[in-house]
C-alpha cells in the first residue's frame, strides 16, 4: 500500500475548534478502496491516526476508567467518492454488546459526530440542518453464529436521534486479543450531500463507548477531544478538512479555525447603541498564544420594523487603532451580488454594512424565504463579521470602541461579541471578491473598423457595423417627472458624433436656461436582440431581469453575441464618476448619470463612446 502524505486547504468557517489548535487531515484513499472486513491491516500505512488513549479524553463518567486496557483506540478516517471510511482498533478488557438501534449506546460500540456545514450558523451550537451522529456498532462478537442468525446480534450504523439504521453503510468488526476491531464506510448521501471536493471543510470528533458489567447501561466514553460533555455540540468538534495525498500543507481559502486548546473571550452579550454615537468595552487578554492569531466576531444589524436595505454604520477600533476592512476574514470588503452587481461591504467613512430588521433571523433570511436584500453571492450572513485583530489585541487590558456614527440611522443592535483564536499565516483566498469574467470586451481594441452612423431624430443614434445594425436611445429627465430627447424648455442640448479609430465619440453639450440649479438624470441605452446575446456591466455577465443600478471604477455597458456586439462607457471625468449602468430590457444594456446637477445659465459636456465589434 502507498503512503499517504497530505494537502490541507481550510474553506470558510466560523467557530471551528482543533484538537491543541490545529486541524485535522483526512486524507484521500486512492484505489483500490479498503475492504470492510474488520481486519485493520490496510490501515497500517495510513498517517495520522487520532489517539485516544489518555484520561483527560475520559469525558463522560471518569471515575469508572480504570486505565488504557479497559478502554483506549485509536481511530483512523478517509475519504473516496463512494463516501467517508472510518476504522477503530479498540483496546477493551471487557467485550459487552447486545444492544441495537437507540440502545446501542448501552453496548461498546464506536460514535462519529460530524459537522458537514460549519459555515452555516456558525454561532448555533445545537446539531440541526448540517450536523450527523453516527452509532457505529460490532455488532456481539461473543456471539460466533453468522450474520443474520435468528436473535444475533449483528454490526450496525444507526443515526441518532432519528432512530434510522443506515442501510447502505457498510461495516465489519473482528475480536481480537485486546479488545476489537472495526470499520465502516458510510455513502455520502447519508450527510445529505453528493461526492465533496478536495479541500471541503468539516467538523469532527469520534467517541469510544463502554459497557462492562452484566447490568446493561453506559458506563464511560472516551473522545477524541478533552472537553466536557455536554452532548453533541458543534462547538467542541474539531476543525477537519477532506484532504488530498500529496503531502503539503497550503491554505487556499478563508477559514476562522478556533482552537480547542484557547478558549473563546467573550467581551459581550449584547448591546445597543443611537445614532450617532458609540460605546465602549474593556476586556483582559491573560495570554496571547504565540502560534495562533486572534480573530473578533460580531455580529450586528440596525433596528427596523421589517427587512430592508444595508447601509455602511459600525465603525471599530482596538486600543485606539481601527479596525479596518482589510482586517476580514468571512468576507471581502467588495462582493459580488447575486442580481450580478456588487456589494461594498466597507468603507473608511462609516465603516461597515448592516442590514436594517427587525431581527438577526429575519435579516439572514434568503430570497427564497422572501427576502429581496439578500444578495451577497455567500452564504456568510449579512449580520455577521469576523476580524483578524493580529498586531492590535495585546496581553493584559484591552479597550474595544463600537460607534453608530450616521447620526441619519437606526438604533444599531449588536450581540455574541468575542474574540476567537485560529492558526496563523493563512493565506486567504478571496472566493466572493469581485473579478473579471472571462470573457471581455476591450472598447478601442476589438472594434470593428467598418463602422458607421446616422443621427436620427429624437435623440437616436444609429450605428451600423457590417450588416448589423444597432439604434443608441438617449433619455433626459426634466422637472416635474417627465423625459424628453433634446433640447426644451428647461435646457438646450447640443450634440456632436465624430468617428475615431473604429469607435464613434458622443459629446452632449447642455446649458440650463432657468435661474435655479436644474438637475438632469442622462439616460443611454441599446439593445442588440439575439438567443445569444449575454450583458456586461463592468465585465461581469449579468442575468436577464436584474433590477438596479451598477456602480464600479469600471463602468463599462455592453451587449454582445457571436454575431458581434456593441457597448457604452462614459468618457469625461465627471461622467464617470457619476456614471451607473443597468439593464433596461433583455438584451439590451445602459449607462446613466443620476447626479448632475447645473448651476443658472451654466453649461456641461457630457462625452461617451460607443464601440461596436
Amino acid at each position: 500500500m502507498i503512503r499517504h502524505t497530505f494537502l490541507l486547504v481550510i474553506l470558510l468557517l466560523m467557530a471551528f475548534s482543533g484538537i491543541n489548535g490545529e486541524v485535522i487531515k483526512i486524507p484521500y484513499r486512492p484505489d483500490p478502496p479498503i475492504s470492510i472486513d474488520g481486519n485493520l491491516q490496510e490501515w497500517a500505512t495510513v498517517p495520522l491516526a487520532i489517539k485516544i488513549t489518555s484520561k483527560d479524553q475520559v469525558v463522560f463518567q471518569p471515575e469508572n476508567w480504570h486505565g488504557a486496557q479497559d478502554l483506549s483506540g485509536t481511530i483512523h478516517l478517509a475519504w473516496r467518492p463512494e463516501g467517508f471510511y472510518i476504522a477503530a482498533q479498540v483496546t477493551d478488557d471487557v467485550f459487552r454488546n447486545n444492544g441495537t438501534g437507540l440502545a446501542m449506546f448501552k453496548s461498546d460500540h464506536l460514535e462519529l459526530y460530524i459537522d458537514i456545514a460549519p459555515e452555516d450558523e456558525p454561532e448555533r451550537v445545537k446539531f440541526d440542518k448540517g450536523q450527523f451522529q453516527f452509532g457505529i456498532s460490532p455488532g456481539d462478537l461473543n456471539d460466533d453464529r453468522p450474520q443474520g442468525a435468528f436473535g444475533k446480534t449483528n454490526p450496525e450504523v444507526f443515526r441518532f436521534p432519528s432512530g434510522q439504521t443506515v442501510v447502505d453503510a457498510t461495516v465489519a468488526a473482528q475480536k481480537t486479543s485486546t479488545g476489537w476491531s472495526i470499520e465502516a464506510l458510510i455513502p455520502w448521501n447519508n450527510f445529505g450531500i453528493s461526492m465533496p471536493a478536495k479541500g471541503k471543510a468539516l467538523k469532527v470528533e469520534v467517541a469510544l463507548s463502554d459497557t462492562d458489567a452484566a447490568q446493561v447501561q453506559q458506563e464511560k466514553m472516551m473522545t477524541s477531544l478533552t472537553s466536557v460533555w455536554k452532548g453533541p455540540e458543534r462547538d467542541r468538534l474539531a476543525a477537519a478538512v477532506l484532504a488530498d495525498s500529496d503531502g503539503n500543507v497550503e491554505y487556499n481559502d478563508k477559514k476562522v479555525a478556533v482552537s480547542a486548546a484557547v478558549p473563546p473571550v467573550e467581551i459581550f452579550k449584547e448591546m445597543k447603541i443611537q445614532p450617532g454615537s458609540s460605546d465602549k468595552k474593556t476586556f483582559v487578554i491573560k495570554e496571547l498564544p504565540e502560534n495562533l492569531s486572534p480573530v473578533l466576531f460580531i455580529r450586528g444589524r440596525l433596528d427596523y420594523t421589517r427587512n430592508a436595505g444595508d447601509t455602511e454604520a459600525m465603525t471599530l477600533s482596538l486600543n485606539d487603532k481601527a479596525i479596518a476592512g482589510d482586517r476580514l476574514v468571512n468576507k471581502t470588503t467588495e462582493m459580488m451580488a447575486s442580481d450580478g452587481g456588487t456589494i461594498i461591504v466597507y468603507n473608511n467613512l462609516y465603516g461597515f454594512k448592516l442590514p436594517y430588521a427587525s431581527s438577526y433571523k429575519e435579516a439572514n433570511m434568503s430570497t427564497e424565504e422572501g427576502n429581496p436584500y439578500a444578495k451577497f453571492a455567500s452564504k456568510e450572513p449579512r449580520t455577521d463579521f469576523a476580524l483578524d485583530l493580529s498586531g492590535l489585541l495585546r496581553q493584559g487590558e484591552n479597550v474595544l470602541i463600537i460607534g453608530n456614527l450616521r447620526s441619519d440611522a437606526r438604533d444599531m443592535y449588536l450581540a455574541d461579541c468575542k474574540i476567537n483564536f485560529r492558526p496563523k499565516n493563512i493565506k486567504a483566498k478571496e472566493e466572493n471578491k469581485i473579478v473579471p469574467a472571462s470573457e471581455c470586451f476591450y472598447p478601442g481594441k476589438t472594434a470593428s473598423p467598418a463602422v458607421s452612423y446616422k443621427e436620427l431624430s429624437q435623440g437616436q443614434i444609429e450605428v451600423k457595423a457590417d450588416k448589423k445594425l444597432y439604434t443608441v436611445r438617449s433619455y433626459f429627465s426634466v422637472p416635474g417627472g417627465q423625459w424628453v430627447n433634446g433640447s426644451n424648455k428647461y435646457f438646450s442640448l447640443n450634440r456632436k458624433v465624430t468617428e475615431r479609430d473604429g469607435i464613434i465619440v458622443v459629446k452632449d453639450s447642455f446649458t440650463n436656461l432657468t435661474d435655479k440649479n436644474l438637475g438632469i438624470i442622462q439616460r443611454y441605452e441599446v439593445e442588440n436582440p439575439g438567443q445569444e446575446t449575454k450583458c456586461y456591466l463592468n465585465g461581469l455577465v449579468r442575468p436577464p431581469g436584474m433590477t438596479g443600478y451598477v456602480r464600479s471604477v469600471n463602468m463599462t455597458s455592453f451587449a454582445g453575441s457571436s454575431a458581434g456586439g456593441i457597448g457604452l462607457v462614459p468618457l469625461n471625468d465627471v461622467f464617470k464618476i457619476h456614471a451607473e449602468n443597468y439593464l433596461p430590457g433583455k438584451d439590451s444594456v445602459g449607462i446613466c448619470d443620476r447626479s448632475l446637477v447645473i448651476t443658472p445659465k451654466a453649461s456641461y459636456t457630457a462625452e461617451w463612446v460607443i464601440a461596436v465589434n
